[in-house]
C-alpha cells in the first residue's frame, strides 16, 4: 500500500509513569527496529501482498484459472496484512516527524501523486471499448462525471461507487482516516489505543463481514492497523500478539469476503513482521526496497491493466495467463519511474529550499 520505510527514531521515556501509562511516543527507544533491513523485508512482503491481491482479482476480472495453476490465496486476507504493516510503518514515521503538519504533508506527498495518475490511468479501459467494458463479471459503462471526481478525491465507498476499473483503491479512504488519527494516537496512552483495538475487534466480529460497506470502513479495519502500531510502540506485548495472530486465526474464518486460507496469510504476515528485526536482508536490499515501492501503482493499476489487456488481446488471458501478472508489474514499474520518483525528488527539492529560506531569516 503506502509504507515508506522511516529511519530510527530514540525518544526517552518521561519518569514516574508505568508502562500502560506513558503515551507511546515515550516509548520508542525500547521497541524502534534495529536495522535498515527491517524495512527491506517489509518491502518484500508488500510486494508479496500486492501479488496476491493481482491474482486473486485476475481470477474474478477474466472467470479463467490462475497463472501457472498456482494457489490463489483471497486478496481481502492480503489487505488485513497490508493494515498490519502500514501501522507498524507508520508508528515509526511519526515518531520520527514528531509534528503532526509535516508528517501530513509527507503522507500526502507519498499518496497523492500514484493515487491520481492511477485513477486517471483507470479510465483508460474505455477509451479503447467506448460501449463498455467486461470487467467482475458484468458490462460496465463509463462512470459519471460526480463518480469521477469523488474517486479523484479519494472519496469512492464513501459517497459514491469506486470506479470499476479502481475499485481496490477503497482500503485507501480507511487508511487514510487512521493516518488523519495517528498524531493523537501517537499522544494517547497505551492502554487507550489498547481499547480502540480490542472495539474494533469485536464490531468485526459481531459485523461478521456481511455488509461489505462496513468492512471496508476505518471502524472494522482498525485493529489489524493498530496490531502493527502496537507492536511498533510496545513490542511484541500479549495486546500485540493476540491482535496479530490470535485475531486473524479466529475472525477471518468467519468473514464472508475471506477463504479457508485467510487466516494463513494474514498470520504469515503477521509473523513476518513480528521476526522482520531479525530477519538481514543482506546485499538484497536495494532490490527488495524496489519491490515494495512497486508495490503500491501495483496494486492501483493492475486491474485497469488487465482489463486494457483483454480487451487488446483476449487470447492472452486463455493461452498466456502469467504475461497479465508481468504486464501489471511493468506498468506499475513506470509509474514509478515516471511519476512517483520525479515527484518525490521535486518534493526534497522543495523541503531543501525552505530549509535554506527559514535558515536565511532566523539569521537575519
Amino acid at each position: 500500500m503506502t509504507v515508506t520505510p522511516p529511519s530510527e527514531t530514540t525518544i526517552a521515556d518521561p519518569p514516574n509513569l508505568m508502562p500502560s501509562e506513558r503515551p507511546y511516543a515515550s516509548q520508542a527507544a525500547e521497541t524502534a527496529p534495529g536495522s535498515p533491513s527491517t524495512w527491506s523485508i517489509l518491502a518484500l512482503l508488500r510486494f508479496v501482498l500486492a501479488s496476491i491481491v493481482v491474482l486473486s482479482h485476475y481470477q474474478a476480472l477474466l472467470s479463467v484459472a490462475a497463472p501457472l495453476g498456482v494457489t490463489v490465496f483471497n486478496g481481502s486476507a492480503a489487505v488485513i496484512g497490508f493494515f498490519m504493516i502500514s501501522g507498524y510503518s507508520i508508528a515509526a514515521s511519526i515518531d520520527r516527524d514528531n509534528c503532526a503538519t509535516r508528517f501530513y504533508i509527507r503522507r500526502l506527498a507519498r499518496i497523492a501523486p500514484i493515487f491520481v495518475t492511477g485513477c486517471a490511468f483507470s479510465l483508460v479501459p474505455w477509451l479503447l471499448s467506448p460501449s463498455g467494458i467486461v470487467c467482475w463479471g458484468s458490462v460496465q459503462r463509463f462512470p459519471a462525471l460526480p463518480t469521477i471526481l469523488l474517486n479523484f478525491l479519494g472519496l469512492q465507498t464513501a459517497f459514491t461507487p469506486a470506479i470499476a476499473t479502481y475499485a481496490q483503491s477503497w482500503s485507501l479512504l480507511p487508511e487514510c482516516m487512521l493516518y488523519l488519527a495517528t498524531p493523537l494516537l501517537s499522544r494517547t496512552k497505551a492502554s487507550v489505543v489498547g481499547t480502540i483495538a480490542v472495539l474494533s475487534a469485536s464490531c468485526y466480529l459481531f459485523n461478521h463481514g456481511g455488509d461489505a460497506a462496513m468492512f471496508r470502513s476505518t471502524l472494522y479495519l482498525a485493529w489489524a492497523w493498530l496490531a502493527g502500531y502496537i507492536l511498533y510502540k510496545q513490542g511484541l506485548s500479549v495486546l500485540a500478539a493476540v491482535l496479530l495472530i490470535v485475531a486473524p486465526a479466529y475472525l477471518l474464518p468467519m468473514d464472508v469476503h475471506q477463504d479457508s486460507h485467510s487466516p494463513f496469510v494474514a498470520v504469515s504476515c503477521a509473523v513476518v513482521l513480528i521476526f522482520s528485526r531479525q530477519i538481514n536482508a543482506g546485499s538484497a536490499s536495494k532490490v527488495l526496497n524496489w519491490l515494495g515501492d512497486v508495490s503500491y501503482p501495483l496494486y492501483l493499476t493492475h486491474v485497469a491493466t488487465m482489463v486494457i489487456l483483454n480487451i487488446l488481446c483476449p487470447s492472452l488471458a486463455l493461452f498466456a495467463p502469467s504475461w497479465l501478472y508481468v504486464a501489471s508489474v511493468a506498468v506499475a514499474a513506470v509509474l514509478l519511474s515516471v511519476v512517483d520518483h520525479p515527484c518525490r525528488r521535486a518534493i526534497r527539492s522543495l523541503q531543501k529550499r525552505a530549509t535554506r529560506i527559514n535558515s536565511t531569516i532566523e539569521v537575519a
